[in-house]
């Protein structure tokens, strides 16, 4: 399970590295903005091999706050510097408000969540 895990990991890192040689070779890498997240909390798994949920109580499916809390990648050259972090608190149910603004046109009515 440990290393179909980690190759999953290793196949993440060559797709995502395959859409910014794509982003590149098409020479719009400096005016797109990349994202890149998992869709939230940790499945049913040895929470041991990565510590998943972290400090954090829930999984996959869970309200808790493990279940909710994800990681998310934003890359923009020219406007998120590298290397960078917030302490800004995101869940997916941001993702649209803030391609929204970025975008420049008005959230849809009844959704949930805030810009980042």
């Amino acid at each position: 399970a440990c290393a179909n895990a980690a190759w999953a990991s290793g196949a993440q890192d060559d797709f995502v590295g395959a859409v910014l040689d794509e982003l590149k070779a098409l020479d719009i890498d400096d005016e797109t903005v990349v994202f890149f997240s998992g869709d939230n909390g940790p499945d049913s798994h040895s929470f041991g091999y990565f510590d998943d949920p972290g400090p954090f109580r829930g999984k996959k499916r869970s309200l808790h706050e493990g279940g909710i809390r994800q990681t998310i990648v934003a890359r923009w050259p020219g406007h998120v510097a590298a290397n960078s972090t917030t302490d800004h608190l995101f869940a997916f149910w941001d993702f649209l408000p803030t391609a929204a603004e970025l975008g420049g046109v008005d959230v849809p009515d009844g959704v949930d969540g805030i810009s980042a």
